[in-house]
């Protein structure tokens, strides 16, 4: 409605209103907001010297609600306590008369008039001078079926120009396939011309969808306009969704088990940094004995020969003596000239990293990350550091599963000369723990290319494409593989996975071809062509611009046929 609105504007004359007032408004205050003004509305019989009237049924639109009045023996309907301000729309019909619609101002000259007014004009429907303008409104609302739709309930308006009278907007409404029909006076001066409008649609617009290879089928709110407009381009979308189902859950309980290697103090002590090793050299030593350490399990005790410069020790070394440690032992004994000594001993530890439990489940190997300690900046200080996955070797110096294998979803050593050991570690500053991820599995994307149906059979071929292989995949069960039928395009297709030794989606196989697809749901004309979007387009007219159709040198009696299809619309904020 908005749209004949503006139309009104440019072409309608104003109403005659019956109270006239020659105050400016410049008395005008405040009240204004708040003053009801009086609505009368005249019928006038234009096919009868403008005769009054009656029996008339008036309805004014007031901001979204209708309120209906009949037309007295005077012609006249009512309607009271109006808001000053703004227009209201009227509608005024009579069995054998043309419908009228036309806009009334509110707004009274003088801020002391109760009352304005409108003079409207019907016509004869059966008089000599009348002519039929009608026609059939179609648009494409659904993409997915083979036929147009009707655009049924809608306002078509019709204008004579070359009527002397106010108003000339004569009314029809679209039956449930689209037609309308309107009666339009004309005079009798010949060369009239007939103008029909037609409004701007807003309608759900349903539409198959191809975005990055994944088809579905949406709606959204689209404009239609009666003229050009930039219409929303229609994806080519096949009538096959493919689905493959995800992959069986991730594995676990797999667990990794740490035991410490026994080494000797000469390579377990991180003495890289030696004159950092010794903290204080203390005072009163002569050298002539040594520092001896705890005994290992089996008895042997390390000792710790220091070289002394006057009365302090400068260097120092070790004397592993055959014994060995998981940790670094105390000092047991020290010399007996001598103290004040104060050494840095940093022992660094090995570990057999051993299988505790095989877990169950698995396909691939789980990601592993490990809590560990390591120097900082070459020097003696020390850090924390987190590594996400440790099976590159980065941390523990091999692959983790350099030396596993996966057996019914178990993981397993695969040399067991050493039991479950997977390997030793290098040496570390301190026990690394472990934190476990699951495996990285991802599920399959397969679509149906174009070509996979056929045009003229209208069958399944193996004819795919993926987005993603997938991952976790057991070869020696492929997963299911389930072929939906977009918009009802298809049936009875059966379509295989298969799936190779890292677990991964390589093919599908149609088993079964079924029947009925098709190689676009959108192609709702059924011509196989790329290109679907349309413009709107007008049928039957002498000459037709933006929103309008027009018929020339209309003749009395005549009836003319102007046909519009609203296109394929544009998407509302696309």
């Amino acid at each position: 409605m908005k749209n004949y609105l503006k139309l009104l504007g440019i072409i309608l004359v104003s109403g005659m209103f019956f109270a006239s007032c020659t105050d400016d408004f410049n008395e005008k205050d405040a009240m204004e907001a708040l003053q009801l003004v009086t609505l009368q509305v005249a019928i006038h019989d234009a096919s009868n010297s403008d005769a009054a009237l009656d029996g008339v049924t008036v309805k004014a639109v007031i901001d979204t609600s209708a309120v209906t009045a009949t037309t007295n023996a005077n012609g006249i309907a009512v309607f009271e306590d109006l808001k000053i301000g703004g227009n209201v729309n009227i509608y005024a019909s009579k069995e054998g008369y043309t419908t009228v619609f036309t806009s009334v101002n509110t707004t009274p000259n003088d801020y002391r008039q109760t009352v304005v007014g409108s003079n409207i004009y019907l016509y004869s429907t059966t008089g000599d001078n009348v002519v039929t303008v009608k026609g059939q409104l179609t648009i494409e609302t659904d993409m997915t079926n083979r036929q147009r739709e009707y655009v049924s309930g809608t306002e078509v308006l019709a204008y004579n120009g070359s009527l002397g009278a106010t108003d000339r907007f004569f009314v029809g409404t679209t039956d449930a396939t689209g037609n309308y029909s309107i009666v339009v006076p004309i005079d009798d001066n010949g060369g009239n011309s007939v103008y029909v409008y037609f409004p701007t649609l807003e309608k759900s617009r349903t539409v198959g969808r191809n975005i990055s290879n994944i088809y579905s089928i949406e709606t959204k709110t689209a404009y239609y306009y009666p003229s050009n407009y930039a219409e929303t381009a229609i994806d080519r979308v096949p009538s096959t969704l493919i689905s493959i189902a995800a992959p069986p859950a991730s594995g676990s309980g797999f667990q990794i088990g740490l035991k410490a290697v026994r080494s000797a103090l000469s390579a377990a002590v991180d003495n890289e940094f030696t004159n950092e090793a010794i903290i204080n050299g203390g005072s009163g030593y002569d050298g002539t004995e040594n520092f001896v350490f705890a005994a290992d399990p089996d008895g042997n005790k390390a000792e710790l020969n220091v070289t002394v410069s006057g009365d302090v020790i400068t260097s120092m070394n070790f004397i592993d003596n055959g014994a060995t440690y998981s940790s670094m032992p105390a000092i047991e004994s020290s010399p007996i000239n001598g103290s004040g000594a104060v050494f840095d001993f940093r022992f660094r530890y090995r570990y057999k990293l051993y299988i505790a439990n095989s877990g169950s489940g698995y396909l691939s190997y789980p990601v592993i990350g490990a809590d560990y300690t390591t120097t900082l900046n070459n020097t003696t200080k020390l850090r924390k550091e987190y590594d996400p996955d440790i099976n590159t070797g980065a941390v523990l110096g091999t692959n983790l599963f350099s030396n596993a294998f996966i057996t019914g979803g178990a993981i397993k050593v695969t040399d067991e000369t050493n039991g479950d050991t997977l390997f030793t570690t290098g040496y570390l500053y301190s026990m690394p723990v472990f934190t476990y991820g699951n495996e990285d599995r991802q599920q399959a994307e397969w679509y149906a290319n174009l070509a996979a149906v056929g045009y003229t059979d209208s069958v399944l071929y193996d004819n795919f494409s993926n987005n993603t292989q997938g991952d976790g995949y057991d070869f020696e069960n492929p997963p299911a593989v389930t072929v939906t039928a977009l918009a009802g395009y298809g049936s009875g297709a059966v379509v295989k996975s298969e799936v190779n030794a890292n677990g991964a989606v390589t093919d599908l196989i149609v088993m079964v071809k079924g029947s009925g697809y098709t190689q676009d749901i959108n192609d709702y004309d059924g011509d196989g062509n790329f290109n679907e979007e349309e413009d709107a387009e007008m049928y039957g007219f002498s000459t037709w611009s933006t929103g309008y159709g027009r018929h020339d040198n209309v003749k009395p009696g005549m009836t003319y046929v102007g046909n519009v299809f609203y296109g394929t619309g544009m998407v509302k904020n696309e």
